[in-house]
């Protein structure tokens, strides 16, 4: 849950900034976030500041960790117990780095295939190309799912 979480960040805020940038005559987010500023609800944070808490926490565990480990005794019998949570904690950055950059690949993906017109018959010819030689892993109509 938490590696979906930071892969939909860069999206959820940019949604956030489209939402707050809409000039249009719904001024209802708007409202929303002064609404619960003002009521001091979200501590005195913007929506963003909020957003990236989550994101922030395994890199901020790992650091305590650091610091926790630096400042044990070797033979102190919480030692190896912290070693290996750091360890954990780091290989879980580590894990959460990747799934996150493999998201915006396929985000990146997903916008140059928009571009894309694939109803033109010389794309439809490679792709039908494409297709005897490998197994079938494109359709006619390339869609991204969102999430």
């Amino acid at each position: 849950m938490y590696d979906a979480y930071v892969q939909n960040h860069r999206k959820a805020i940019s949604v956030y900034h489209a939402c707050k940038q809409r000039k249009s005559g719904d001024t209802t987010f708007k409202k929303l976030l002064a609404s619960y500023q003002k009521k001091g609800k979200i501590g005195g944070h913007d929506l963003p500041s909020l957003l990236i808490m989550p994101v922030q926490r395994i890199p901020h565990y790992s650091l305590l960790l650091k610091r926790l480990l630096r400042n044990t005794p070797r033979l102190h019998l919480d030692f190896e117990n912290l070693s290996r949570a750091l360890n954990e904690s780091l290989n879980v950055g580590q894990i959460i780095n990747k799934k996150q950059q493999e998201a915006e690949d396929y985000a990146s993906v997903c916008e140059v295939a928009g571009m894309f017109d694939y109803s033109t018959p010389e794309l439809s010819r490679l792709i039908a190309l494409d297709s005897l030689d490998k197994p079938r892993r494109y359709e006619k109509s390339f869609t991204c799912q969102e999430g």
